[in-house]
């Protein structure tokens, strides 16, 4: 009897260590977050922990911000599969998924590999087929990437034809770069050369910031908001500590440093407008440079054998017809189709219209620089204008000039030779203005830091009391700033709500009707 309670305690305690092992395997390949887009359209991303739950989720396009309106802050810390059969349904509910667009492509990245993409994509569309088929729909899943995807990766690679990093890039990895550039935090070339996990940490850090009434327009609104208020906090304050500094007593106590108010409000002022133009800008490129002209969007109906009376098909839910939505439009119609020789000869066909057109786009990028071209130059002007005050002050001291200051003065000369030399490329992008942008901030905060180490508790209280009368002559320009982003989000909300309504199938109108 003894023998036999000894076996079965020594199966009980091996099974026990088996099921521990399997479950520190299990734990222990999973250490990351990971990426998962769905194209249906709507767009829609999500960041999922090493425990599957949602760590974010957000639309990747127009109308992934009206799928998931409203629903989004529910969704973070449930489970992925709880959240895609939330996502599934709504699709159905809205109209998005029907009998003809019954095609979920997908992508799928972690930093932990292969195995655990491979498992993450099993119960993600393994939840989307059955999630749709308890709505009447049967729907199919595919993560070959979609036309959009394709084309713009196989143009990246063209453009980079001597990057190894980018021409062994697989379509999975180059979405995940791809979804990063388009939050705006980094650039598409930045992002190619960063890993999975830092990818992600990018898409997490700008999903934090998001909201989920941000349309087109909201942005654009929102870009126009912000610039005033950047221009009017940068007028009032970024002068105060070289005016501090420049009088006679700051001077006599600070022989050696009297200049740092003047670096500092020559940074300042730089990145201060560089960003209320880059706030502006940005929005207009990104809208503007996807809106096709009347000859391109000819060129795109007769690719896509579309008739006049059919080009509405093209447009998005604003009724314009851009880049954006004619890629909807051709994602949704060529996943969905069987008609593989016709489809593969309307893609090239279509690809001929859209390079035509981005010709176009690239025209009207180029316009927008020159109408900002005065404010840049002033920029630029102003920085000159201060490191030459500098180093002519310099020069009248002589001898009597540190080298350290000599070398700050030379610095400012060479910052100001950055900046003509940026602003006056041929090819001068948002993107560009925002990397000089945070180059000049993080010269400005390191400057400020030496200014507080520099002065006295007492002066440091002097400069705060400067600082919050001129801040006091900010209230109408705040009260200006919140009332242009309330009147945008109440405009984005109300246009949301009013597609979701229009949207809703008749038979989730005639459940709630009852």
């Amino acid at each position: 009897m003894k023998k036999k309670l000894l076996i079965i305690t020594l199966i009980l305690t091996v099974c026990v260590a088996l099921v521990a092992a399997a479950g520190c395997t299990k734990k222990n390949e999973r250490t990351s977050d990971s990426y998962v887009r769905l194209d249906i359209n709507p767009a829609v991303e999500l960041i999922v922990d090493a425990d599957d739950k949602v760590v974010s989720v957000y639309g990747a396009n127009s109308d992934g911000t009206v799928l998931l309106y409203g629903e989004a802050e529910g969704f973070v810390g449930k489970d992925v599969e709880s959240v895609v059969n939330s996502i599934t349904e709504s699709a159905v509910k809205l109209g998005y998924l029907d009998e003809n667009n019954k095609v979920v492509q997908y992508t799928v990245s972690s930093p932990d590999g292969e195995k655990v993409e491979k498992d993450l994509t099993n119960k993600i569309t393994a939840k989307i087929t059955a999630s749709a088929a308890s709505c009447g729909i049967t729907v199919t899943t595919d993560g070959s990437g979609s036309y959009s995807l394709l084309r713009k990766f196989n143009a990246f690679k063209e453009e980079h034809p001597d990057n190894a990093a980018v021409q062994n890039m697989s379509v999975a990895q180059f979405r995940l770069a791809l979804s990063a550039s388009e939050s705006g935090e980094i650039t598409l070339e930045a992002a190619v050369t960063m890993n999975d996990k830092d990818l992600v940490e990018t898409l997490k850090k700008a999903a934090d910031k998001a909201v989920d009434y941000a349309t087109a327009e909201y942005k654009a609104l929102k870009a126009a908001a912000d610039a005033a208020y950047e221009s009017a906090t940068a007028a009032a304050l970024d002068g105060i500590y070289a005016a501090y500094y420049s009088s006679p007593k700051v001077m006599s106590n600070h022989p050696n440093t009297w200049y740092y108010g003047s670096v500092y409000q020559m940074y300042a002022t730089a990145y201060h407008g560089l960003d209320a133009i880059n706030y502006v800008l940005a929005a207009k490129q990104q809208i503007s440079s996807v809106a096709l002209s009347e000859d391109a969007i000819k060129a795109v109906a007769k690719a896509l054998g579309l008739n006049e009376s059919d080009v509405d098909l093209l447009k998005d839910a604003d009724g314009n017809i851009t880049l954006d939505s004619i890629y909807a439009y051709a994602d949704k119609t060529f996943k969905n189709s069987d008609m593989h020789a016709d489809i593969e000869a309307t893609k090239k066909a279509l690809d001929d219209a859209l390079s035509a057109a981005e010709k176009d786009f690239t025209d009207t990028k180029n316009a927008i620089m020159e109408k900002y071209g005065p404010q840049i130059n002033a920029i630029y002007v102003s920085a000159k204008a201060y490191a030459d005050a500098m180093k002519t002050s310099i020069e009248a001291f002589g001898a009597l000039v540190p080298q350290s200051v000599k070398d700050l003065m030379t610095e400012m000369q060479s910052a100001a030779t950055e900046l003509k030399n940026t602003l006056t490329k041929k090819d001068l992008s948002a993107e560009d203005i925002a990397a000089l942008s945070a180059k000049f901030k993080t010269k400005a905060n390191d400057t400020l830091e030496r200014i507080k180490a520099d002065l006295t508790e007492e002066e440091l209280a002097e400069v705060e009391a400067l600082r919050a009368k001129a801040e006091a002559t900010l209230t109408k320009a705040k009260a200006e700033y919140d009332d242009a982003c309330a009147k945008a989000e109440e405009a984005a909300r109300k246009a949301i709500e009013k597609i979701r309504n229009d949207r809703v199938q008749p038979i989730d109108k005639a459940k709630s009707a009852g």
